[in-house]
């Protein structure tokens, strides 16, 4: 399985945090009776908004694989709460990030997931809030890892030991069309025996949710492919499968393209990853954080 910077997931993991100023200094004052949504012309104000969102049931987190029920107001109290104590703590011990480590890993993450960060920014997230997110799982990864170094030996010895985690499996670009009745797959027949493409098709007809993405199915690998397996690596490049039965649905796949197995190369990024995470492991039971 592919690895990412230890650092980067943490960072955008946006479920996990509020957003505030790493000065933690109070937020802007909003305009109460601001629209934050239009219904037919009835208006949904600030105050309506958040206040639901204070008191929402049925939302909570997983806690020992349990999930218990809190308010979104309690839960980003609780973030919040959190976020300043663990940057307290990181002053506290001395190793609160500096702005070039901060600037270091905005940098980074705009070399190696520049679409994970246009798609925060997408959502009204700003650039200072991108930024005090990498600030607190910095912060929290220097805690962890205090005194801890890894030597490039056990970098190495990491890579060979656990090469299978860096072995890419020979996987499978995938279409398809999901229809419901045979009158529907007689239409999907005609229009693709006229020269139409299969993602053309599977956009117009398909019932399934990957209509919308023109059929895109995703890059499975050999040995995920379940029933449909012995059908699918028969086919080449290019080429569709016969029509399948899954339970009530029809469905028909498309060979987008065929993927070769490959290792991951022990390369500067890699030894970093593998470096940060080993750090994080050794932290754990030296740094009691």
């Amino acid at each position: 399985m592919m690895m990412r910077h230890a650092l980067l997931p943490l960072a955008l993991a946006l479920t996990s945090f509020s957003f505030g100023q790493a000065s933690t200094q109070p937020p802007t004052t909003l305009d109460p009776n601001r629209p934050v949504l239009i219904i037919n012309g009835e208006r949904v104000t600030t105050t309506t908004y958040y206040r639901r969102m204070e008191t929402l049931g049925g939302v909570g987190r997983l806690v020992n694989d349990r999930f218990v029920p809190a308010a979104p107001g309690f839960l980003t109290l609780q973030t919040i709460m959190n976020e300043i104590l663990l940057l307290q703590l990181a002053r506290e011990k001395g190793v609160y990030p500096t702005e070039a480590e901060i600037d270091a890993q905005v940098k980074q993450a705009e070399a190696e997931a520049p679409e994970m960060l246009k798609d925060l920014l997408g959502t009204g997230v700003t650039p200072a809030e991108i930024r005090y997110i990498f600030t607190v799982n910095l912060a929290e990864f220097k805690l962890q890892t205090m005194g801890v170094n890894i030597a490039n030996q056990e970098v190495d010895n990491f890579y060979r030991d656990n090469i299978v985690r860096y072995q890419v499996p020979k996987r499978f670009r995938l279409r398809i069309i999901a229809v419901k009745t045979e009158a529907d797959q007689r239409k999907v027949d005609d229009e693709l025996a006229k020269g139409k493409p299969f993602g053309t098709v599977a956009k117009e007809l398909s019932q399934d949710l990957s209509r919308l993405n023109d059929g895109l199915f995703g890059e499975i690998p050999e040995g995920e492919l379940g029933a449909a397996r012995d059908v699918i690596i028969s086919l080449r490049k290019g080429q569709s499968s016969r029509w399948l039965n899954s339970n009530e649905t029809r469905v028909k796949f498309y060979v987008d393209d065929i993927l070769e197995p490959f290792t991951i190369a022990l390369d500067a990024k890699l030894r970093r990853e593998i470096r940060e995470e080993l750090m994080v492991v050794r932290g754990r039971s030296r740094n009691n954080v």
